[in-house]
């Protein structure tokens, strides 16, 4: 058995309950440039009383986050909130509703003085009541085409009747609609109270320093006494359920499920034990067993769920045909029983226990992280740092406490099984590496033509290898689309003599990840490593990129999971407006295939074709290799030639790609779905790579159209702040890849609400033509690129995959910070130039429901 590394110590936390009651927690993370601010009210849709149903909590966060205060209007929040950068955000779920904001360390007071004033003084102005009650519509109308939302909710619902875990966190269409202004007030006074709330809040700024302003900025909120709210209990379970909804679905969903215990229970650790033993991980027996041997499902994972309440639950879900269901639900029953007989083998015990040990080393790398770890922590125990204990607890669970746990919970009269199917009509060398500083990216050439980008980060519990060739699309036609997606699936299936099982084992046994992912101009393989696993986890990468063996039935597995998922991709909306919309935009450039491919082009690829991709893509010459992580230059060089030193040395060179032809005019597309969600894509062609220029001021187009990933921005105010509603989504994205790509604008809403939503959008994109963007508002937008960057750029495996991604594509494992640099500079004159080249002609695609 191995003896496990202790896991690195999170930063201490700062608590204190300030006398109204309020909660505070801080904790510093020395060095950290940013800066997570959260706070939590206990008011999810278990405590909505005599609204149970309504969605009122989900309501009114969509109100506080950003609406008027009486101290200033929502349109002054937004600015501030804007110019602040970074990311904002909030969700309700079932016990709490959080609100949060990511941005630099020098915005620790803007966020504060908004988080607190939100929820001190909100306004609930009557339009932004009105307009959020729309939005909330659509959101609910948006998850009603949503299958995997759809299977959750139905879950739940089987498993409790009476208990109101079984409410949908967003609500019931019916109620939702019958809420008021004074039943959101009335909501408010009672909920948002000091003793309901409780403050969090991680990264650069000291501790002393950030108690003291959250004392002054919560201490003066008026002392009121929180609701008691009495959950009712669910009663036993007397025979087993079955509930089945139906979808237009190409492929069934279902679970099986049995009600456990809460986080209070000691049971808790073994049922979670257990469920890394049955899907965590490649060898794990549901896997093992319904995925690769029987082939049976194309995914399998069982959680243990453990909430607060007396309300919790064990599953399983899959995906399968309605006709496998019994043998999958036999299957399923009998690991549990043979658990329950036998208990798991020390090796699935270990490996299990590994796996949550590593799980929390990764979940300690961001501020985020580790301020929604102590303020959901303390929501539910008490205790901010109830993960340490946790963990504790779960490396004393024995083989024994397993077998016990699964011979309780999991009878036959305790089974719920739900499904959701269709209706039944629808068918460099090394005395150069050690000159290398700490801190410093050292570039490095092995004789195979391997770039290897080395960078020691001392003190770093984790090896991140980020390996790049180019590839993807670029390499497919309309033959062999798929390729690229059926072959890094099918690596680690076999290699090196070793067989999927082998493998999977192995890397399970490691806790980390190792893989091959396809994307749409490279290749990627990669390996997150605990340092004490990094020989051996390397050892692992280098077999699967330089040996896949590509055995037939192994193929063939990975084949009928990639038709699967092809199948799927029109169950969503979001996905089968992409897939739609690629070919429309890029008519002719492999970057209008879809990575999953179609089903006549993966089901003629053979083993021979996967081969002769891998000779032709992973040589010496097309790969850069990045390994950050506490070891030294020379010791990454020699860790990447004895992995990839085996890659031959044959030259690479990408094929001439057609190109897509010019666009004479705007073209205007509708096309029919069967979904209730009228979905829009507007694409304009994009900036070529080498055009830094114009690259830089179509990001920061993107930034003050719509906030980068923050919901800001022209189009989000237009459409969502002052369009009362209009749609649910709104975002425009810069798509840049080797070849010009796209800039694009998405869009849901209504289908009564596209036309209007489709002239606003052209509105502002033919107002960014004729006008220069005002001083303040491309400084928000910069401001939100620059927290945007740096949030982005938190982790090793963030730096790392960045710097040998751009590397590959011939920029340099230097260029993220000149083209920072770079987008800092773009001025109003040059953002109008951009909007006059790119956004004049380009493809205006909606999906509108069928009449």
């Amino acid at each position: 058995m191995t003896i496990p590394a202790p896991v690195p110590s999170a930063p201490p936390v700062a608590k204190e309950i300030l006398p109204n009651g309020f909660t505070i927690l801080w904790r510093e993370i020395p060095g950290s440039p940013v800066v997570s601010l959260r706070l939590y009210v206990r008011a999810g849709s278990l405590t909505e009383q005599e609204y149970l149903g309504y969605g009122i909590s989900h309501v009114f966060e969509h109100l506080l986050c950003g609406g008027t205060t009486k101290t200033r209007p929502e349109r002054e929040s937004r600015k501030i909130l804007e110019s602040l950068g970074g990311r904002s955000n909030a969700y309700t779920s079932n016990g709490h509703t959080a609100y949060y904001i990511t941005t630099a360390v020098a915005g620790f007071g803007g966020a504060l003085d908004l988080l607190s004033d939100w929820v001190a003084s909100s306004a609930l102005d009557p339009a932004e009541v009105a307009r959020e009650l729309q939005v909330v519509e659509e959101e609910i109308r948006k998850y009603d085409n949503e299958p995997g939302w759809i299977l959750h909710h139905a879950t739940v619902e089987n498993l409790f009747r009476i208990h109101p875990q079984r409410i949908p966190v967003i609500g019931r269409l019916p109620l939702m609609k019958r809420i008021t202004r004074d039943d959101l007030v009335r909501y408010y006074e009672r909920m948002y109270v000091p003793e309901n709330m409780v403050f969090a809040g991680a990264g650069g700024m000291p501790a002393e320093a950030a108690m003291a302003s959250l004392r002054a900025a919560f201490g003066r909120l008026p002392t009121r006494a929180a609701p008691s709210i009495v959950l009712p209990a669910e009663p036993p379970q007397m025979s087993r359920r079955f509930l089945v909804k139906t979808l237009p679905v190409r492929r069934p969903l279902a679970t099986i499920a049995f009600r456990t215990v809460p986080e209070t229970h000691p049971d808790m650790y073994p049922l979670d034990l257990l469920s890394d033993v049955l899907s965590g991980g490649e060898s794990s027996r549901l896997v093992r067993l319904l995925r690769d041997e029987r082939g049976l499902v194309s995914g399998i994972r069982a959680d243990s769920v453990t909430p607060t309440h007396d309300a919790g639950y064990f599953s399983v879900r899959f995906d399968c045909d309605d006709a496998n269901l019994p043998a999958i639900e036999t299957a399923v029953r009998g690991e549990i029983a043979r658990i329950a007989r036998e208990g798991p083998t020390l090796e699935e015990l270990d490996r299990a226990k590994r796996q949550r040990r590593i799980q929390f080393v990764f979940g300690r790398q961001t501020a985020d992280a580790l301020a929604s770890s102590m303020g959901v922590n303390d929501l539910d125990t008490g205790d901010p740092a109830f993960d340490d204990l946790y963990l504790e607890r779960i490396q004393r669970i024995g083989a024994d406490d397993i077998r016990r746990v699964a011979g309780i919970y999991f009878g036959e009269s305790s089974t719920c099984v739900t499904l959701v199917r269709p209706p039944r009509s629808a068918g460099a060398s090394s005395t150069a590496a050690e000159r290398a500083s700490e801190g410093q990216t050292l570039r490095m050439v092995l004789d195979n033509g391997v770039v290897v980008l080395a960078k020691r980060v001392p003190g770093e519990p984790l090896v991140s290898v980020q390996g790049y060739f180019l590839g993807g699309v670029l390499l497919e036609d309309e033959k062999t689309n798929g390729i690229t997606t059926l072959a890094c699936a099918s690596m680690d299936r076999g290699a090196a003599g070793r067989s999927a099982a082998d493998i999977a084992a192995a890397v399970d046994a490691l806790g980390g990840s190792i893989g091959a992912s396809p994307g749409t101009s490279t290749v990627r393989v990669s390996a997150l490593l605990v340092r004490e696993d990094f020989e051996r986890g390397m050892g692992i990468l280098g077999d699967l990129a330089c040996a896949p063996d590509f055995p037939a039935e192994e193929i063939e597995r990975m084949r009928q999971i990639q038709l699967q998922g092809i199948r799927r991709r029109q169950d969503e909306w979001s996905s089968e407006l992409r897939y739609r919309f690629l070919r429309k935009i890029h008519p002719s450039h492999p970057y209008g295939l879809d990575l999953l491919g179609t089903e006549a082009s993966v089901k003629a690829l053979t083993r021979a074709d996967l081969a002769a991709w891998h000779r032709k893509v992973f040589v010496g010459p097309n790969l850069v290799v990045s390994i950050f992580g506490d070891l030294s230059p020379e010791e990454a060089r020699r860790a990447a030639e004895r992995a990839f030193g085996r890659l031959p040395k044959t030259p690479f060179a990408l094929p001439k790609r057609p190109e897509d032809p010019a666009l004479s005019e705007t073209r205007r597309i509708e096309e029919p779905t069967d979904k209730t969600v009228a979905s829009i894509a507007i694409g304009f062609p994009g900036a070529p790579l080498s055009e830094i220029a114009d690259r830089a001021a179509l990001d920061m187009l993107d930034a003050v159209l719509s906030g980068v990933y923050l919901p800001a921005g022209r189009l989000h105010q237009a459409l969502r702040g002052e369009g009362e509603g209009l749609v649910y989504l709104v975002h425009a994205y810069h798509r840049s890849g080797l070849d010009p790509d796209r800039f694009e604008v998405t869009a849901a809403c209504s289908p009564d609400k596209a036309k209007e939503v489709l002239r606003i959008i052209q509105e502002h994109l033919d107002r960014a033509r004729r006008e220069p963007f005002p001083a303040d508002e491309i400084e928000r937008g910069r401001k939100m690129w620059e927290v945007h960057r740096a949030i982005e750029r938190q982790t090793v495996s963030d730096r790392a995959s960045e710097a040998a991604l751009y590397e590959r594509l011939g920029l340099g494992h230097g260029f993220p910070d000149r083209y920072d640099a770079a987008v800092q500079k773009v001025t109003a004159g040059e953002m109008k130039k951009a909007a006059e080249k790119y956004f004049s002609k380009g493809v205006w695609f909606t999906l509108m429901p069928k009449k």
